[in-house]
């Protein structure tokens, strides 16, 4: 068993996934395209993936701009797992997943007695502090390049702690490095730059000079910058005021630049752009030769750098790019779900409205009255869908107040209680014990009960003799309010009993929206409370909420509370 995908990386389609379980699919921009990208230098028709075997073959159909897969221009190529696929300015990720049979647990032997295959013996051993401690500045030696060396790693470690720091963005961590960058190697100013996705331009994403009160802009050689990108070199430039070279570049002479390191930044999948720093020093002369201001080892170190950063700026593009696909995912299941419940609902109301328009051309109030009925049924489950959605897309604090929780429970049941006859379904409530007045969000606890009994009910439809029970009461060891809601219906599988939680997961088909218990599990949440399942196939099930009880003189429980779980009475 496996699955192919295609994710777009980065692109104007960015976050676009597009999995492949046909045999055949047409890359392009023109309109016949399986996979359409919007990118214009993607050609009309430019490749296409074919399946065969379970294997993945991509194919250039003579495209304008060459297909090109890890870097190199291809005329076909067997995709492997982590392929990338760069069309036009579009970079895309080929994914393939295979289940195998053999864990990887079962390949490991992890033994606590001495044998025969182990004689080893431990001889020396450090810490973490101790480990750290290679990077501090009494650590570095007299030699010079071993000073330069150490120096240099020490650079790299900083760096490395602030590319993978969660707190910063791309943009912070981007200026970070470039200021880290211009303190090691001397230079006065220097800039970060990265090619836009769209346009393929070079745009800055980080400036840094060392002379804070300059209002000038940095001056950046496009001829250096497109060498560096082209050639994917890294380029340390001489004296440009000793240097015949730049005689007739006035405008770097005017601009007062000396030397330059340019080094590009190469990503695992693409060039992403160019770290440029220069200074505008000039270094005296001691014995008479000049001496440079930017050394090999800087270079080299630069280089390093630019390799890192990339590697970042491509990771964090990954992440977006798959956040971005697995909300439209959700985004597109979220539709489909509430567009075909709110079709059921329309549906209902149209046949209501039938009954109406046919009653007042005969004159028959018992037909109109029955259209009303229908009418009145559906507006309130469109209401009850618009609270459910509201309830479950954003946090709230409930509004507490003095309630009596046998009214709230019986007034939930009410709601249900023609149904529940028509329907031939008992429905048994009774107090277990004495409940006393406490606070809570008398609306939200009643939608969670409602909620509850509603979906009971639905269980019922196909049980003889359906029986729903509901007890609330108050549990005195735990000081805490319950109710429980069980049915005789068919009960709810195991492997089923923790996604029914998750919204927009229905079990009922077009009946239903999966909000329900999504909505109520998230009202106990916020009352400090929980909802919990009991259920076995066959033998029905229980629902059953949870919170504590909130006195008039005390103050409503907070999200630091103590919830003592055990099952409540009944």
């Amino acid at each position: 068993m496996n699955s192919a995908s295609l994710l777009i990386l980065h692109g104007e389609d960015q976050g676009t996934r597009f999995d492949l379980p046909r045999s055949l699919y047409r890359i392009g921009r023109g309109i016949g395209s399986d996979i359409r990208l919007a990118d214009t230098e993607v050609s009309r028709l430019h490749a296409t993936v074919k399946k065969q075997n379970g294997r993945y073959l991509i194919v250039d159909e003579n495209s304008s701009n060459g297909t090109i897969v890890n870097g190199q221009t291809v005329n076909q190529h067997d995709l492997q797992d982590g392929d990338t696929l760069l069309l036009g300015r579009t970079t895309v990720l080929f994914t393939q997943q295979e289940t195998h049979s053999s864990a990887v647990i079962d390949r490991i032997n992890l033994f606590s007695e001495p044998s025969e295959q182990d004689r080893s013996s431990i001889i020396s051993q450090t810490s973490f502090d101790e480990a750290q401690s290679v990077f501090s500045t009494e650590k570095l030696s007299e030699n010079l390049s071993e000073s330069n060396t150490l120096a240099n790693l020490q650079a790299l470690y900083r760096i490395t702690e602030e590319t993978v720091s969660p707190s910063r963005s791309m943009e912070q961590v981007l200026q970070v490095v470039l200021d880290e960058m211009l303190q090691v190697v001397g230079a006065d100013r220097g800039c970060i730059l990265l090619k836009n996705s769209t346009t393929g331009e070079m745009e800055a994403s980080a400036v840094v000079t060392l002379d804070e009160n300059t209002t000038h802009k940095i001056p950046v050689s496009r001829t250096i910058v497109d060498f560096v990108q082209k050639e994917q070199r890294g380029v340390r430039t001489s004296d440009a005021q000793e240097d015949q070279r730049f005689s007739s570049g006035q405008s770097i002479l005017r601009e007062g630049i000396r030397e330059v390191i340019c080094v590009p930044m190469q990503g695992k999948y693409e060039p992403v752009g160019v770290i440029y720093v220069d200074t505008t020093q000039r270094n005296e002369p001691l014995d008479g030769s000049y001496q440079h201001h930017f050394t090999e080892s800087q270079l080299h170190l630069l280089m390093a750098v630019g390799r890192h950063v990339a590697l970042t700026v491509e990771n964090q593009r990954y992440q977006i790019a798959l956040i971005k696909a697995e909300r439209m995912a959700a985004m597109g299941e979220t539709v489909a779900a509430i567009s075909h419940h709110i079709k059921n609902i329309l549906q209902g109301i149209r046949g209501g409205v039938y009954l109406i328009d046919n009653g007042l051309e005969n004159s028959r109030p018992d037909v109109i009255r029955s259209g009303w009925e229908i009418v009145d049924r559906n507006q309130n489950r469109i209401y009850h869908l618009v609270q459910d959605m509201l309830s479950v897309s954003k946090d709230r604090e409930p509004d507490y107040t003095l309630n009596d929780l046998e009214k709230t429970v019986r007034d939930a049941v009410q709601i249900v209680a023609q149904r529940a006859e028509d329907a031939g379904v008992e429905i048994d409530s009774q107090v277990t014990t004495e409940i006393p007045e406490s606070r809570y969000d008398e609306e939200s606890i009643h939608r969670a009960v409602l909620n509850l009994v509603t979906n009971a009910l639905d269980a019922m439809e196909e049980v003889e003799s359906g029986l729903i029970k509901i007890q609330c009461g108050h549990d005195l060891e735990a000081d805490r309010l319950f109710v429980s809601i069980a049915d005789n219906g068919p009960g709810i599988p195991e492997d089923q009993q923790e996604i029914i939680f998750q919204a927009f997961h229905s079990t009922k088909g077009g009946r239903g929206t999966g909000l329900g218990l999504a909505v109520s599990r998230k009202i106990l949440r916020e009352h400090d409370g929980e909802l919990t399942l009991e259920s076995k196939v066959g033998q029905g099930s229980r629902f059953t909420i949870v919170w504590p009880v909130s006195r008039q003189d005390e103050a409503p429980p907070g999200p630091d509370s103590a919830v003592i779980r055990q099952d409540a009475p009944g």
